[in-house]
């Protein structure tokens, strides 16, 4: 700061540098000091650190120390949760609920009872312990987002947002996270009407420039296409196992394939270059340079396959840098942004009648849903660990953000019918020690003793597939099925039990498993999935049937097939492609007649 006052006065370099030299020792120091204090506590018993927290404000410590730190200090990891509760106890003494926490008492009328005593005492300690208000409610919403209660953070989301007055813009990432947990709610609540309403009105401020209309594209379709992906996820493992393969798969006599890669170039992308014909390095390139490389490449059809993250290319989307535009993979609702010309929705799943609630023109892709090849990634396949273990072990190894309270009171109907089993859950969330404690709480509150689960938190991809040894089977999550999940269960021999609705995230498992010849494990009703989660552990036959013969099935149907899901893909895009030339020669008949 000094320094740049510094050069803001005009002063000579030297003096600039000795402020700089100034800085850096400063907080090297207090770097250090930090660091010893920090330490001493995780040295501590829960006495030590409490008299540090409140000697220190060492609670923004324990608010924000990762979870991947906790899991190597026990004793800093058993009483995180209770040492935040403290803190915000005594803060609550001395000042008082704040206003904007009392507004939120609508949306947050049950939650004490929902979230039980530990994990609410740490929502309250968010209150006290984020010193900005705005900043507080995001990381309310997302706590209750990210343990069961979607509506409820959805709530304290609308809050968060309607704080803004008109000219002022919520941040990005607000309103990108409320828009995917919208997806998660209750169908009840987080109406599709909703969700529509809501994408539109949020994208809007994607368009930030005046739409592109011209293009050098030649309008014909005896060529290849060329066919342009953007993606900031290319190296992680679900890219590798689906995305990898489907770009490899690709035909290169009918389609020209290029990757705009937003990932920050490192070995593992370099290594894949090949998978394409040109790979762009695009990470950190702004909209208008990326907008400029798509029209030099002439891109005909453009892809994105991000979907509202952190990171995404709309804004290049909104100036329609390529005549036709789609959203694919990684989205499984409208993205509501201007000049996305087709949501591609993949074969098996039908949501035609969505149509009103989707900004896109919803295309549906001929065909098969997937082809993911079982990869080297794979371990083989285990015996059913029922066998050794005596009971029953259900299992769900999706993302934790899924799951709701409501779908976990689902799954203990099932425990509480087969006497013994236990449940296997496995998230990167449950490595947090609030969220975990209000899964337990959820648990217990649909008749589940903490002794029935294995809760286990983040961990390589190679130990994760593995832990499919420990299960017999899996139940899914809804409204938002497990996608990858299911398939990597299925190659694993364990079958999934899913409930069906009629949105696109909640008809991928059925896509899945019709593909793959097992209708049987989908349900169209919370008592149907009951049902049929409690037949399948008491016919231990069936099971071995499934561990034995599901990687084979899967391996060897016809249906499942690179090929035919690469020239699936490369219809659509075909397809597309001719709609855009007729739509072109369709305004070009137009414009003659009106000049005549």
């Amino acid at each position: 700061m000094q320094a740049r006052k510094l050069l803001a006065a005009g002063k000579d370099l030297g003096e600039v540098k000795k402020a700089v030299d100034y800085s850096f020792r400063s907080r090297r120091k207090y770097a250090e000091n930090f660091i010893s204090d920090v330490q001493s506590i995780m040295n501590s018993p829960l006495r030590a650190v409490l008299a540090q927290c409140r000697k220190y404000h060492y609670y923004r410590v324990l608010r924000t120390w990762p979870s991947t730190m906790l899991a190597t200090h026990p004793v800093l990891k058993k009483n995180l949760v209770t040492a935040r509760g403290y803190v915000a106890a005594k803060l609550a003494k001395i000042k008082g609920p704040p206003q904007w926490f009392q507004d939120l008492s609508p949306a947050l009328h049950n939650v004490r009872e929902l979230l039980g005593k530990e994990a609410y005492s740490y929502l309250i300690s968010l209150v006290y312990t984020i010193p900005y208000y705005r900043n507080a409610m995001r990381e309310i919403a997302m706590f209750l987002c990210h343990s069961g209660l979607h509506d409820q953070g959805l709530a304290v989301f609308e809050a968060l947002l309607s704080s803004y007055v008109p000219n002022e813009r919520p941040p990005e990432t607000q309103i990108v996270i409320y828009l995917q947990m919208l997806m998660f709610g209750s169908p009840e609540v987080q109406t599709n009407e909703k969700i529509y309403k809501e994408h539109v009105r949020w994208s809007q401020h994607f368009l930030q420039g005046e739409p592109y209309k011209a293009y050098t594209n030649p309008l014909t379709t005896n060529r290849r296409l060329k066919i342009g992906y953007t993606c900031h996820f290319i190296t992680d493992s679900v890219a590798t196992n689906s995305l990898h393969a489907m770009l490899r798969a690709h035909h290169r006599d009918r389609v020209e394939v290029f990757l705009y890669s937003d990932e920050p170039v490192n070995s593992k992308n370099e290594a894949i270059h090949g998978l394409v014909e040109h790979w762009r390095d695009t990470y950190g390139m702004d909209t208008d340079a990326f907008c400029e490389l798509v029209r030099k490449d002439e891109i005909d059809v453009l892809v994105e396959l991000n979907g509202h993250g952190i990171f995404h290319r709309y804004y290049a989307i909104a100036l329609h840098p390529a005549p036709v535009q789609v959203a694919y993979y990684n989205y499984a609702c409208t993205t509501g942004v201007p000049s996305m010309d087709y949501a591609l929705i993949p074969g098996g799943i039908e949501i035609g009648h969505l149509q009103p609630y989707y900004s896109e023109t919803i295309f549906h892709q001929k065909g098969i849903a997937h082809a993911m090849p079982v990869s080297d990634h794979f371990p083989p396949v285990s015996e059913s660990p029922f066998e050794k273990n005596g009971f029953i072990t259900f299992c769900s190894f999706g993302q934790a953000h899924k799951v709701s309270r409501q779908q976990i009171l689902l799954w203990c109907e099932v425990l509480k019918r087969v006497p013994g089993s236990k449940f296997f859950m496995k998230a990167r969330l449950l490595g947090e020690p609030a969220s975990r404690a209000a899964f337990i709480h959820h648990f217990k509150d649909g008749g589940i003793d903490q002794s029935r689960l294995i809760l286990e938190g983040n961990s390589d991809y190679a130990t994760l597939l593995k832990c499919y040894w420990r299960a017999d089977i899996g139940l899914d999550t809804y409204p938002c099925n497990a996608g990858t999940t299911s398939i990597e269960a299925t190659i694993s021999g364990v079958p999934i039990i899913s409930l069906v609705g009629d949105r696109y995230c909640s008809q991928v498992a059925r896509a899945v498993v019709e593909s793959m010849g097992y209708p049987e494990l989908q349900c169209q009703s919370p008592e149907v999935f009951i049902e049929k989660a409690v037949s399948l552990a008491n016919n231990k036959q069936k099971l071995k049937s499934y561990r034995h013969n599901m990687r084979k099935d899967y391996m060897n149907n016809p249906r499942i097939s690179l090929d035919i899901y690469a020239t699936s893909m490369e219809d659509a895009y075909y397809e597309m492609w001719q709609r855009y030339i007729a739509r072109y020669e369709k305004r070009a008949e137009n414009i003659i007649k009106v000049t005549v």
